[in-house]
C-alpha cells in the first residue's frame, strides 16, 4: 500500500466513485476531474479533509487542490479508480462554450506543462554555463545540454497530437503519426517552393508550432469516425489510419498549416502590441490579477499564447509579469510566519512559504492569505508594483521555465545581460513591498492568545463585548455554504450569511462608513464604527449587468446608520435576465474576531461578531 493509497481511495469514493469519473489529470497542485455528474460528489469531504487544501469548481472541472505532492496522489487515484489518466474525457453537456473551450485548452497543454518548464530551465542553465565559459556551447556537453533543452519545444506538435487525440478519443497513434509527419527531416525547413497537388507551398517548417497540429487533429477526428463506420471490420484496423493519415497530412501542409501559422503569428503580434502600448500598465494588471485567476483555476489557459511564442523563439513579457505574483504571496506568508506566536500555525506556514519559493502558491493562498483577505490583496498590490517595473524595463522571459526561483533561468539572455538583473529587481520589489504591507496589516490571530488572555476575553464576552449586523434585506436568510458560488460558499472570503430577497430596498446592516461602491454597483462595502468590514454582494455574477437594475442612494465616504437606505434594486428584472439574486453578506476581516456567528432564524440580526 502506497503512502497516499488511503487518501486516493477516499477521493475516488467522494467524487462519486470510479464510475462517475470521465477523466482525471493534474496540474502543478490540483487533481482536475471531469465528472459525469458533479451532484454525486461529496463537496464537504474535500472542504474539511486535513490532507486536502480546498475544493474549487471551475471551467467544467471538479478541482481538488492537493499541493506539491499531487503527482503521487494522482498516481494512486488512477490505480484505485482503474483508469489510465489519459483516456477520452468527454465533456459535460451543460457546459457553456467558454467552459468547454477552457476544458479543451487545459486538456491539450496542462499534462506536459511541467516538462516544458523543465526544458526551459535546462536551456537557461546551458546559457549560464556557456556565458561563464565553464561549458562552451560548441563543446560536446554544451551541444548535449542544448539538445535536451530544445527537444521538447522542437517536438511540441507531437505532445499536442498525443494530448488532443486523447481528449477527443482519436486513436493516439494515428495522432502521433500525423504530428511526427510534420517534423520529418526530409521535409522540415525546405526553403524553396514545393508543389503539392499543384499548389506552391513555402516554409514547410512546423517544428515548435501548436495550431497546425491542433487543426490537423480536428480534421482527422471526424475522418477516423467516418472510416470506422463505413469500412468492414476485417480491414478497418489498418485502412482507417491509412486513409486518415493520407488525407490529413497533405491538407495540413497545403492549407491548414500556413493558415494556422498566420493565425498564431497574428495572435502573438496583437498581444505584443498591447504590451508595447503600455508595458507598465500591462505588467501591473497582469501581476495583480494572476493569483485571483489561480483561485478560480482558469489561469493556465492564459499562458497558452506565451507557450506558443516561446516555443517559436519569441521572447515573452506576460510570463515575466505573472512571475511577480507568487513571490509576493510567498513574502506575505513569510512575514505572517515571523510575526505569529501560534506554534501550530507557524509549523503550517513554513512549508507554505517554502512552496512559494518554487512558485507553488496554493498552500499559501488557501491556507493563510485568502482567509485574511486584506493580506491577499496586499500581496496582489505588491505584485502589481513588481510587474510594472518588469514592464517598464521590458525584462523578458526567453525560454519557458517555471515560476518562483525556477523562473530565473528563463530570463537569462547572453545578448541582453541586463535582462536578468531587471527581472530580479522586479521580483524583489514585489517581495519587499509584500513584507512591508504584511508587517503593518497582520494582526495576531485571536485564537493564539494564552489562557489568561482567553479568560479575559470570556469575561468581556459575558459583559456584552460583541457586535451585530441587522438584516440589510427582507427575505430568507440561508447559510453561506448553501449557495452556488464557491468563492463565497467556501468561506475563504470571510464568514457571513446569504439572503434570498423578497423586497427591493437594501439598507445598512451597521453604523459606519461606506468605503466601497463597485463601479458596476453590484457590490458595496461598509466599515462599521467598531471596525467590521462588511461586503454586500447583490446577486451572483451580476457584475455582468454593468450597473443595470441598481439605484445607489449613497456615495463612498458617506456616514450611515443601521437601517439607512443604501440602494434600491430591481430584483425581478435581474431574475428575468437569468441571474441568481441570492445576496451574500460577509465580514471580510473575519480573522480579527474570536468568532463570527451566522444567525439564520433571528428576526432582527443576521450575524454576531465576538471580539
Amino acid at each position: 500500500m502506497g503512502k497516499y493509497t488511503n487518501l486516493a481511495q477516499d477521493i475516488v469514493k467522494n467524487v462519486g466513485g470510479k464510475e462517475n469519473i470521465n477523466n482525471v489529470f493534474h496540474c502543478i497542485t490540483r487533481l482536475r476531474f471531469n465528472l459525469k455528474d458533479e451532484s454525486k460528489a461529496n463537496d464537504e469531504f474535500f472542504k474539511n479533509n486535513d490532507e486536502i487544501v480546498t475544493l474549487m469548481k471551475s471551467g467544467g472541472q471538479y478541482q481538488v487542490v492537493i499541493g506539491n505532492h499531487v503527482p503521487e496522489v494522482f498516481e494512486e487515484v488512477t490505480k484505485v479508480a482503474g483508469i489510465s489518466g489519459d483516456q477520452p474525457s468527454g465533456s459535460s453537456s451543460n457546459q457553456n462554450l467558454g467552459a468547454k473551450l477552457l476544458e479543451y485548452i487545459q486538456a491539450i497543454f496542462m499534462p506536459y506543462l511541467s516538462v516544458l518548464a523543465a526544458a526551459g530551465i535546462i536551456k537557461g542553465l546551458a546559457t549560464i554555463l556557456s556565458t561563464a565559459g565553464w561549458v562552451p556551447a560548441e563543446s560536446g556537453l554544451g551541444v548535449l545540454l542544448a539538445a535536451m533543452g530544445d527537444t521538447v519545444f522542437y517536438f511540441l506538435p507531437v505532445f499536442v497530437a498525443y494530448t488532443f487525440s486523447t481528449k477527443l478519443g482519436l486513436n493516439k497513434f494515428t495522432g502521433l503519426a500525423i504530428g511526427l509527419s510534420l517534423l520529418h527531416p526530409t521535409i522540415t525547413g525546405i526553403a524553396e517552393e514545393t508543389i503539392i497537388f499543384g499548389v506552391n507551398v513555402q516554409g514547410l517548417a512546423y517544428n515548435s508550432t501548436v495550431l497546425p497540429i491542433i487543426f490537423g487533429i480536428l480534421l482527422s477526428y471526424p475522418l477516423e469516425k467516418f472510416f470506422n463506420k463505413i469500412l468492414p471490420t476485417v480491414v478497418k484496423a489498418f485502412l482507417t489510419p491509412l486513409l486518415t493519415i493520407l488525407i490529413t497530412v497533405p491538407i495540413i501542409y497545403v492549407f491548414v498549416g500556413p493558415l494556422a501559422n498566420n493565425i498564431s503569428n497574428s495572435l502573438y503580434a496583437g498581444l505584443s502590441s498591447i504590451y508595447e502600448f503600455s508595458p507598465i500598465v500591462a505588467g501591473a494588471v497582469s501581476a495583480f490579477f494572476w493569483q485571483i485567476l489561480v483561485i478560480f483555476g482558469v489561469h493556465q489557459a492564459l499562458i497558452v499564447p506565451s507557450i506558443i511564442g516561446l516555443s517559436q523563439g519569441t521572447p515573452d513579457l506576460f510570463i515575466s509579469f505573472i512571475g511577480a505574483a507568487p513571490f509576493a504571496q510567498m513574502a506575505v506568508v513569510i512575514m505572517m510566519w515571523l510575526k505569529t506566536k501560534n506554534k501550530k500555525k507557524k509549523s503550517l506556514m513554513l512549508p507554505a512559504w517554502i512552496s512559494g519559493i518554487f512558485g507553488i502558491t496554493e498552500p499559501a493562498i488557501y491556507g493563510f492569505t485568502l482567509p485574511n483577505i486584506k493580506l491577499f490583496i496586499a500581496g496582489c498590490i505588491a505584485a502589481a508594483f513588481g510587474g510594472a517595473y518588469i514592464g517598464a524595463t521590458k525584462a523578458y522571459t526567453y525560454q519557458m521555465a517555471g515560476l518562483g526561483i525556477f523562473s530565473l533561468p528563463g530570463a537569462i539572455s547572453a545578448e541582453n545581460p541586463s535582462n536578468l538583473t531587471n527581472f530580479i529587481i522586479g521580483n524583489l520589489i514585489s517581495i519587499v513591498l509584500a513584507l512591508i504591507f504584511t508587517f503593518f496589516l497582520y494582526k495576531e490571530d485571536k485564537t493564539s492568545i494564552n489562557e489568561e488572555e482567553a479568560s479575559k476575553a470570556k469575561e468581556k464576552l459575558s459583559n456584552g463585548n460583541k457586535e451585530s449586523l441587522i438584516h440589510p434585506l427582507k427575505g430568507q436568510v440561508v447559510e453561506l455554504d448553501k449557495i452556488s458560488d464557491q468563492a463565497f460558499a467556501s468561506g475563504v472570503l470571510g464568514k457571513g450569511v446569504a439572503i434570498i430577497p423578497s423586497a427591493n430596498d437594501l439598507v445598512s446592516p451597521v453604523d459606519g462608513t461606506v468605503t466601497t461602491i463597485f463601479p458596476t454597483k453590484h457590490a458595496i462595502g461598509i466599515t462599521s464604527n467598531d471596525g467590521a468590514e462588511v461586503l454586500i454582494h447583490i446577486g451572483l455574477n451580476t457584475v455582468e449587468l454593468a450597473g443595470e437594475g441598481f439605484d445607489v442612494k449613497v456615495q463612498e465616504g458617506d456616514k450611515v446608520k443601521a437601517g439607512d437606505l443604501l440602494m434600491t434594486i430591481d430584483f425581478a428584472g435581474i431574475q428575468a435576465k437569468g441571474y441568481d439574486i441570492t445576496t451574500p453578506i460577509i465580514v471580510t476581516n473575519t480573522d480579527d474576531y474570536l468568532d463570527v456567528i451566522a444567525l439564520t432564524d433571528s428576526p432582527e440580526k443576521i450575524v454576531e461578531l465576538i471580539h
